[in-house]
C-alpha cells in the first residue's frame, strides 16, 4: 500500500482496489481512512455496499439509524439509502469498503460464460 496515493473523495481518503484480471470479481472496493474529527459526505447510490472496520472506531449513519463500527465489525448499506460516517474520535478510522450492483454482477457472469464456453 502506497499511503501517498490516497485520494480525497466523499470526505475521506481512499485507495480504490479494483479487481485485477486474475481475480475476475463481481465487486469493487477501496481502502478508506476517515480522519479524526471529520465526517464523510452524506450520499446514496444504486450499489450495495459493505463497510468492514479495520482500525479505530466511528459512527455509520444509515438513513436515520446510527451504528457504531469498530475493528472487525461490518455494516451492510442497502442500495439507494443515504449514509455517511462520523469519526468524532482523536484517531483515524480505517475500513474496507466493498460494493457491487447488478451491472457489475452481470458483467462478471457474462465474462465467466465466455471463458467457460
Amino acid at each position: 500500500m502506497n499511503w501517498d496515493t490516497l485520494k480525497h473523495e466523499y470526505g475521506l481518503d481512499a485507495k480504490r482496489l479494483m479487481p485485477w484480471a486474475a481475480l475476475k470479481a463481481p465487486f469493487e472496493g477501496a481502502w478508506c481512512v476517515v480522519r479524526s474529527n471529520s465526517k464523510t459526505t452524506r450520499h446514496a447510490h444504486s450499489d450495495r455496499e459493505l463497510f468492514i472496520g479495520v482500525e479505530g472506531e466511528a459512527l455509520v449513519i444509515v438513513g436515520d439509524e446510527v451504528h457504531r463500527i469498530r475493528k472487525g465489525d461490518f455494516i451492510a448499506i442497502p442500495p439507494a439509502t443515504e449514509h455517511h460516517i462520523d469519526n468524532p474520535n482523536a484517531v483515524d478510522f480505517e475500513m474496507m469498503s466493498v460494493w457491487w450492483d447488478n451491472d457489475l454482477a452481470s458483467r462478471y457472469v457474462q465474462a465467466e460464460e465466455v471463458s467457460h464456453g
